[in-house]
């Protein structure tokens, strides 16, 4: 399998402190039969700013730590970009790292409502070549609210990955039930770990492929969100994706103090 959003370099951003850690979670990753990942520390935020060569030099060195532990796990540089304006012009002037050099980039929403302009960056970058992909969406207070908002996204080439942890309740049963959902109306098309340590959120993906495979009623359309996908995109290959569902189900009504109690989440899970 191929995990494609982890926080794995050490001593970078709110991941692993250290390389013995890193290396524990790269062991974690091969007994959980995950053989290639991509590291995406958070870049272009403000907090955490990393060029596009400061992640392939450490992604390198990483590359090297692991062979010399006889560690069989592929690490290729990627990174975790938060939705900003101009951001298709900063990618097209080199300033920002998509995954492994490709057209491809991992996305991190604001914690807030969206903006109408948070639709039109996104159309900006499909706009000048780039496919943006959505990391967590399920964690996002207003996509939990708005699940055909998703739907308008992936209908202009928008891509979603789901956190593995969300799908086995690790969140709790209200992300869960909206991880499910968007399953069911074909709107994930990658799961990952966005693993940050050897505790909590960790380099695991069987687990959630199970819980994938329960709600689709078939292993081998789970096993195409840990396999196939992350492959080509890597690979910086064309990606066949089924159209969202019709009728996109409508969030249960949630209250406003369960919303609020998600943002706070939300946030917390963004800063650790």
């Amino acid at each position: 399998m191929i995990d494609l959003h982890c926080h794995i370099l050490p001593g970078v951003d709110d991941g692993p402190a250290s390389l013995a850690e890193s290396l524990q979670m790269a062991e974690t990753a091969v007994a959980g039969n995950i053989h290639t990942l991509v590291a995406t520390p958070h870049a272009d935020t403000g907090v955490y700013c990393f060029t596009p060569a400061d992640i392939a030099e450490r992604v390198a060195g990483f590359n090297a730590e692991l062979a010399a532990a006889a560690i069989p796990l592929q690490v290729y540089p990627g990174a975790e970009v938060q939705l900003s304006p101009g951001l298709a012009e900063r990618l097209h002037q080199g300033k920002v790292t998509t995954i492994n050099n490709t057209r491809y980039i991992l996305l991190e929403l604001p914690p807030t409502l969206l903006p109408v302009s948070g639709k039109n960056e996104l159309f900006s970058l499909l706009d000048n070549g780039f496919i943006p992909i959505i990391a967590h969406p399920e964690l996002h207070p207003y996509l939990q609210r708005h699940p055909a908002y998703i739907g308008d996204l992936v209908q202009m080439g928008v891509l979603c990955q789901i956190t593995a942890q969300s799908l086995v309740g690790a969140f709790g049963w209200k992300i869960k039930k909206v991880a499910e959902q968007m399953l069911r109306n074909r709107l994930v098309h990658i799961i990952a770990s966005d693993a940050h340590g050897t505790e909590g959120r960790v380099v695991e993906l069987d687990p959630a492929v199970t819980a994938a495979t329960r709600v689709l009623a078939s292993h081998e359309k789970a096993l195409h969100l840990v396999t196939h996908v992350p492959a080509a995109i890597i690979g910086d290959s064309d990606i066949e994706v089924d159209p969202p569902a019709e009728n996109i189900e409508r969030g249960r009504k949630i209250p406003w103090h369960d919303t609020a109690g998600s943002l706070f989440s939300a946030i917390s899970n963004w800063l650790h």
